[in-house]
């Protein structure tokens, strides 16, 4: 394996000349490893994305507005408050089911269950 003498502070332009005195085999290994890092920080970032889209909350004012029409009792199915009621619940359910896939996408990238990956995380409305 060959040595490569470092200076603590490196320039990328001394970092390339170092890795250009490689020997070709060493240069195969220093490759691998940097393909390695950057599928890991692929990674790591992929889960970074899906764990904001889980954590994302429902809109408040949505969720607030949602609640008052599900609680309410004057409702009715041709009302103007009925139809608003019903597109809130599909706003739901499409946020749900966006957060639902992310977290399918989240336990295949760490190849363990649904459940497992669930029960890491907080509880969430």
């Amino acid at each position: 394996m060959s040595v490569v003498e470092l200076k603590t502070h490196v320039s990328f332009e001394q970092l390339l000349d170092a890795v250009s005195r490689l020997t070709p085999e060493d240069l195969d290994r220093f490759i691998e490893h940097i393909n390695s890092l950057r599928s890991k920080r692929s990674s790591q970032a992929s889960e970074s994305r899906l764990l904001a889209l889980v954590q994302q909350p429902v809109d408040p004012r949505s969720n607030e507005r949602y609640l008052q029409k599900h609680q309410s009792e004057n409702l009715s199915e041709d009302g103007e408050e009925y139809q608003e009621l019903l597109s809130l619940t599909a706003q739901r359910e499409q946020h749900h089911a966006r957060r639902l896939e992310a977290l399918v996408q989240l336990a295949d990238k760490r190849d363990t269950s649904l459940d497992e990956v669930m029960g890491l995380l907080p509880a969430h409305d």
